[in-house]
């Protein structure tokens, strides 16, 4: 069973799986990642765009999906993050050529376009880019690859949780309203300079794995629910039942001691019958319930109830029970 952060390989190593196959698509999801792992560079050659991952499946993703759209595949290079957590660890970088990158830019609406240059990036997520419904999905698809966590508990773990990173703070607006026309509710918070969307919703995180054409991640997902709740409701009615032994075992505890006492005192012979016959059967049955004792005597439990009210009433009449 996949679980914890292992899920989250899962869920993206299908998006990896699922081929693009239009070119507006492939333009959404590129858009969500080169907003999100991507930069624009400028120099004497002009601009370039890169893409920096340390996911070598989402660099050869979007490799693959740059080479549809521009007919030239671009270069692949290494590098190691010298700093933070992930220092010493493998850095994928996209690199397309001038023309490719030029293309991208304009294409994805990445930056605005005046007689031949380029004069300013586009606040927030591009609205030709997302147009469509299928491209919507392949956006957020790229956004969960690129920028994106998903949290399924592990056994012992509490909590679900999906949340999605953004540098700006219109792109997560954009993005949660993009989400909403297609009803599924995420929130928005911050983290430092980061802004994020997220939610630990499960239905939440079920309706978006669905929304994405995920089907494998969408089941597992189900899976893990289902199971929790499962041993959840077992947890519950373990908790019950050693509450319900409990009662039980205090009851037939001060029965015990207040019979005791009045053989010790008067002696069991003394009571009538009926009393009689009610300590009895608790003292050769210590753990039976009332409910059990009531059947073994042929009696009412709430006449059971009474008798043993009577017990202890006569042991602490004879001073046996202060």
């Amino acid at each position: 069973m996949v679980k914890g952060r292992a899920f989250e390989i899962k869920a993206k190593d299908e998006i990896f799986e699922n081929e693009i196959k239009n070119q507006c698509c492939a333009r959404a999801f590129l858009f969500a990642a080169l907003k999100t792992s991507g930069t624009v560079e400028v120099n004497s050659k002009g601009f370039f765009v890169k893409i920096s991952t340390p996911l070598e499946k989402l660099a050869l993703y979007c490799a693959r999906l740059i080479t549809m759209l521009e007919g030239v595949r671009p270069e692949i290079n290494t590098a190691k993050y010298t700093a933070g957590t992930k220092k010493g660890e493998t850095l994928y970088v996209v690199c397309p050529s001038k023309s490719a990158s030029r293309a991208l830019i304009t294409e994805c609406g990445l930056m605005r376009e005046q007689n031949g240059m380029f004069t300013q990036f586009i606040i927030g997520i591009s609205k030709d880019v997302v147009a469509k419904e299928c491209c919507v999905k392949s956006y957020a698809a790229g956004l969960l690859a690129s920028a994106g966590s998903v949290y399924a508990p592990q056994d012992g773990a509490e909590g679900y949780h999906l949340e999605f990173s953004f540098t700006d703070e219109n792109t997560v607006l954009d993005f949660i309203k993009l989400m909403e026309i297609s009803g599924i509710s995420f929130k928005k918070g911050e983290r430092g300079a980061i802004h994020i969307a997220y939610s630990k919703d499960k239905g939440t995180m079920t309706s978006f794995l669905a929304f994405l054409n995920l089907p494998e991640a969408t089941l597992e997902l189900k899976k893990i629910i289902e199971e929790r709740e499962i041993k959840n409701n077992i947890n519950r009615n373990v908790i019950c039942e050693a509450a319900n032994l409990d009662k039980v075992y205090a009851a037939s505890a001060r029965q015990l001691v207040a019979i005791s006492q009045i053989d010790k005192t008067v002696g069991l012979q003394s009571l009538k019958k009926p009393l009689y016959d009610v300590a009895m059967a608790r003292l050769g049955n210590p753990r039976a319930s009332m409910s059990e004792l009531s059947e073994m005597l042929g009696v009412t439990k709430s006449c059971l109830e009474h008798r043993f009210r009577r017990l202890e009433q006569i042991a602490e009449e004879k001073g046996a029970i202060k």
